[in-house]
């Protein structure tokens, strides 16, 4: 058995592969957008609170911005996507492929018998390379699918807030019309 933290290392090396060869940097970039709109959403900027201290044109801006980087991100979700399923069909068909002449060359090593379970033990560690590929697209997908989650939260709540704000400025406005001028009392 791989002792956690070499194991933890093989991830890494995978995962900086990965991301250094089949994630773009405009989506880097995107993903950091929607954390800093996010950020100061929550907690914020220099200039005071939260979203709660927003203007309703601050509160719009934001979740537009949400919006079209939403956007953005289905269409790597679906590049991510479309590579999984790729590898996993192709690896499907591959390994098919590969089951009789990986049994007969299992055959010619050994004079024990060859099962069904050497045999996909073999054909495993051959297309690890392959599920890997697979792993780390389907995962980024799903990571990107979480990213939409929360930019839906998030306009969902800007959504709420200005409407609440909106009725706060009717209510206001319907206060001073009902105000009775000094000179007429």
């Amino acid at each position: 058995m791989i002792p956690i933290l070499d194991l933890e290392k093989i991830y890494s090396e995978y995962e900086m592969t990965f991301q250094s060869s089949q994630i773009s940097k405009e989506q880097v970039e995107i993903i950091k957008r929607i954390d800093e709109i996010i950020q100061k959403l929550d907690t914020g900027d220099a200039s005071g609170g939260g979203f709660n201290s927003w203007t309703i044109d601050q509160l719009i801006l934001a979740k537009q911005k949400l919006d079209r980087y939403a956007d953005c991100l289905s269409e790597y979700i679906t590049f991510h996507q479309s590579r999984s399923n790729f590898a996993y069909a192709w690896r499907k068909f591959e390994y098919a492929g590969d089951w009789q002449p990986m049994k007969t060359a299992l055959k010619n090593e050994t004079s024990e018998k060859v099962t069904d379970t050497t045999i996909k033990m073999s054909l495993d560690k051959k297309f690890a390379p392959e599920h890997f590929y697979s792993l780390f697209h389907r995962t980024r997908a799903d990571f990107l699918l979480m990213k939409i989650d929360s930019i839906n939260k998030h306009s969902y709540t800007i959504s709420d807030r200005v409407r609440e704000l909106q009725r706060q400025f009717r209510a206001n406005e319907l206060d001073r019309q009902l105000e009775v001028p000094q000179y007429q009392k």
